[in-house]
């Protein structure tokens, strides 16, 4: 699941967003899966962190190419728990993408 997150990451800075968004799929599924199978795990928050990457770089290709992700997703349920702390993942995930300035 982290392999294919970094890998989705490093095809997002490269703007290849059909391959980004495979690889954020990849990832979610994955991480979906480990918190199924060890719901202990849920309240990790590098997982968590990692999951809501995955969730950003997988809808933002597809806003981006003008496009409206599917309505259903692996780790849905994660990111509407979250709708709080969205503003906060949103932030941490533009200093990590956005030039600084």
């Amino acid at each position: 699941a982290h392999w294919s997150l970094f890998a989705a990451v490093e095809e997002y800075r490269k703007q290849k967003l059909d391959t980004a968004r495979e690889y954020a799929l990849r990832s979610m599924t994955l991480l979906e899966d480990i918190f199924k199978r060890y719901p202990e795990l849920t309240v990790e928050e590098d997982l968590i962190e990692d999951g809501m990457t995955a969730v950003l770089i997988w809808q933002y290709a597809y806003k981006i190419d003008g496009e409206r992700p599917p309505a259903e997703y692996p780790l849905k349920e994660l990111y509407d728990a979250l709708q709080s702390q969205l503003p906060d993942y949103e932030k941490k995930f533009n200093r990590r993408f956005l030039p600084q300035q």
